[in-house]
């Protein structure tokens, strides 16, 4: 049976499906931070680590830290991110996929599904360059590797849109909201096909936008907006902070300001209690949200009045489901959950997964 696998390795989080079961017959999802911590491999040293969740990769001669509990080992200014428009090119983007391979625990995969913000494909010689990288044997340590035999690389808000047919039921939900439209009801994923749908992937640096019309995609209304983010959110938080201290708190922080914010818990930063429901934080949520959408909007033009329906995916789609409800409260919205059976974060890994089978069946029937 043919392997087919799929990794979303975005600016903040890697995505990437796996095999379990005793015959590994059924396809799990799972997520690490996009952070990538250089270590130095000191053996003498006992790790007194309380089970935490990273493995060690290799890349370039160097060593790496990823996973879940990667970001522990974060310290003072260490970022361990790359937020550039060099990161699919960069050291970092490499040891998150080595990464995520290594927690794929196989030997050979037979198609493997990558995706990239919309505005990469503007760059056909990256593409090409991680089908090639990525194609053939691939070293993830000093003593492991995995052969791949077929790349293929597709834009993240269009594996969002395949992975829209597993929420038919809420879709349906959502409509009713919106009774002004008279959408028709969705009864299976193919129904989806006659709508003209606009994906919003709000992802950790870029906010990425998919219109697809029955005929296909419509590329002149659809692309991305760089640090237009969560980052961009986590980044304002964060200069609030440090105005309130009267000085910088650790670039490390930013991390834990995220799941703070994403978990509306309070976040203490040298001995003192932020709160970041507070209506200031907020207000900085709204702007920045705003601002990004406001980009998206002017990019479509006026083909934003072909819209039936607006898809919201990505790691937290919230704020910007709520900002296309100030901006565009005629046109029906549909924000995918965070939590649940099939949560937005894995929206478009779901969509990439369910083309690699597909992809993988074809190649086994030829």
């Amino acid at each position: 049976m043919p392997i087919a696998l799929s990794i979303d390795a975005g600016f903040g989080i890697t995505k990437f499906t796996h095999r379990s079961g005793s015959g590994k017959g059924s396809i799990e999802f799972g997520s690490f931070p996009s952070v990538a911590v250089p270590i130095v491999r000191m053996p003498a040293v006992p790790e007194v680590t309380r089970g935490r969740r990273s493995t060690v990769v290799e890349y370039n001669g160097n060593a790496y830290s990823v996973g879940p509990d990667a970001h522990h080992e974060l310290a003072g200014n260490m970022f361990a991110r790359d937020l550039s428009g060099d990161y699919y090119q960069s050291d970092i983007y490499h040891a998150l996929m080595r990464g995520a391979l290594s927690f794929m625990n196989e030997d050979r995969i037979d198609v493997l599904v990558l995706g990239l913000p919309m505005d990469r494909f503007d760059y056909p010689t990256l593409i090409e360059a991680l089908q090639s990288h990525y194609t053939g044997d691939i070293r993830i340590d000093g003593a492991r590797q995995v052969r791949i035999e077929k790349v293929v690389v597709h834009p993240q808000p269009f594996g969002g849109y395949i992975g829209l047919g597993r929420h038919v039921h809420e879709i349906n939900l959502a409509a009713k909201g919106f009774p002004q439209a008279k959408l028709p009801e969705i009864k299976e994923a193919k129904d989806l096909l006659e709508l003209s749908i606009l994906v919003v992937d709000s992802g950790a640096y870029t906010l990425d936008w998919l219109f697809m019309v029955p005929s296909g995609h419509v590329r002149s209304a659809s692309s991305a907006a760089n640090n237009a983010g969560r980052h961009r959110i986590i980044r304002q938080i964060y200069d609030g902070i440090k105005n309130d201290l009267e000085e910088a708190p650790p670039l490390s922080l930013l991390l834990d300001i995220d799941q703070a914010e994403l978990l509306k818990k309070s976040i203490r930063i040298k001995g003192r209690a932020f709160d970041l429901q507070e209506e200031r934080f907020q207000s900085m949520i709204r702007n920045a949200t705003d601002d990004s959408i406001r980009q998206m909007i002017e990019h479509i033009g006026s083909n934003i009045h072909r819209v039936d329906m607006i898809a919201v995916v990505g790691g937290e789609p919230d704020h910007a489901a709520a900002a296309i409800r100030r901006k565009l409260p005629e046109i029906p919205l549909f924000c995918v959950p965070r939590h649940g059976r099939n949560p937005a974060i894995f929206t478009n890994l779901a969509g990439f997964q369910e083309y690699a089978e597909q992809l993988a069946s074809l190649a086994a029937q030829t």
